[in-house]
């Protein structure tokens, strides 16, 4: 059989299986290339989705941009560049900050959403949530706020969003933002064994009074051998009043400053950089940062609250939504994350030396960005605080 005629048919056999094998392997690769290219894939944005984020504060408030640079980071990575995302910023600190012009303000807001017919909402801290966030309970789209510091429980006394046990029954959640007080303390304690007394500086406005509240409730659950005593200012000479009769009592160490907002001789709002900004030029004390990016600006430091991460973890509730998971099921969070934080500049000013265990562990600023580089020495510093 193994003839010219033979292997001349086997061969052609041979060619004609080989033949079917490319062409079935070209039609796979073909279809398997139209299925990549159709299917959806939230990464490369084939869902369309609106998003809308209220600010608290002004464009370039340090609280609040990591907050929304983290929520769009992760938005981004679930839905792409198919993510359309609005901004609004309540200036709640300084421009809008009596209650006639923040509920004004609100109203523009509430408008600006109706207009823009988002898929979910955002907010940012508690001005926002409670004038806008508050009013959006029933609507078509879900709401998620990010750095709550009032008692969820409170809120929902002015508009039912919660059970009995504190699950949403609305159409909001979020991630309600834990100060890490107590770790804080911790912190503050390794870098100066004697700690024994803080002062928490704070403003008499809605979030300076939920901020107390807050802190009253973490040592309450885990109590400190650190006597902390609150004080809540609303002018600043007022402000500046306190801070003299803080470097004057020899039985405080340190001072836990968290003055967002306050009036001026002129009665106009002052926000955190101005307040800042004074803290470090009158204080003789360190001022342990509520934010880690108020270390950057120039406090001393410690455990920080991670307001990025904050973002992150409001925006992860914000894709389960998305992706139409049932809001039941998300419950109001805890923001989990913190940062050791020093301003290298700042312990200098103050003669005070950190252990290279706690720098360690820490994210180091060698600069105070409340001032020009040139302004840092310690001479120029400590002048301006006499």
């Amino acid at each position: 059989m193994n003839t010219p005629c033979y292997r001349d048919l086997l061969g052609r056999i041979a060619g004609f299986l080989i033949m079917k094998q490319i062409e079935f392997i070209g039609k796979f690769v073909f279809l398997m290339i139209l299925v990549l290219t159709f299917s959806y894939t939230p990464e490369a944005g084939a869902a369309s989705k609106r998003a809308f984020i209220v600010h608290s504060y002004e464009s370039n408030h340090v609280c609040g941009i990591p907050q929304s640079n983290g929520i769009e980071s992760v938005l981004r990575t679930h839905f792409g560049q198919g993510l359309s995302i609005k901004s609004h910023f309540m200036d709640t600190k300084t421009i809008n900050s009596t209650a006639e012009k923040m509920q004004a303000e609100a109203q523009l807001v509430i408008s600006a959403i109706e207009e823009f017919k988002p898929d979910i909402v955002f907010t940012i801290d508690d001005n926002a949530f409670r004038e806008v966030g508050l009013h959006l309970v029933g609507r078509p789209f879900p709401v998620v706020f990010s750095g709550m510091n009032g008692q969820p429980a409170t809120y929902n006394k002015r508009a039912r969003f919660l059970d009995d046990g504190m699950r949403p029954v609305a159409n909001i959640t979020g991630v309600y933002e834990k100060l890490h007080f107590r770790t804080a303390l911790n912190v503050m304690r390794g870098v100066d064994p004697k700690l024994k007394h803080v002062v928490a500086l704070l403003d008499k406005s809605p979030t300076g009074n939920a901020i107390r509240v807050q802190m009253q409730k973490e040592l309450d659950e885990n109590p400190a051998d650190t006597l902390v005593t609150f004080k809540q200012v609303g002018t600043l000479s007022a402000y500046l009043n306190e801070i003299d009769k803080i470097n004057r009592d020899n039985s405080i160490q340190a001072v836990y400053p968290v003055v967002l907002s306050i009036q001026n001789d002129q009665d106009e709002s002052i926000g955190f950089r101005d307040t800042i900004k004074a803290f470090i030029q009158k204080s003789e004390k360190p001022g342990m940062a509520l934010n880690f990016m108020f270390a950057r600006l120039g406090l001393f430091g410690g455990a920080s609250v991670d307001f990025g991460a904050m973002g992150r973890q409001a925006a992860q509730l914000g894709a389960k939504l998305l992706k139409g998971e049932n809001i039941q099921s998300l419950s109001i969070e805890m923001a989990d994350e913190y940062l050791i934080t020093f301003n290298i500049a700042r312990a200098r000013m103050l003669n005070i030396a950190i252990s290279d265990e706690i720098i360690g562990a820490a994210v180091i600023f060698n600069h105070m960005e409340i001032f020009p580089v040139a302004e840092q020495g310690d001479n120029q510093l400590s002048q301006a605080g006499n």
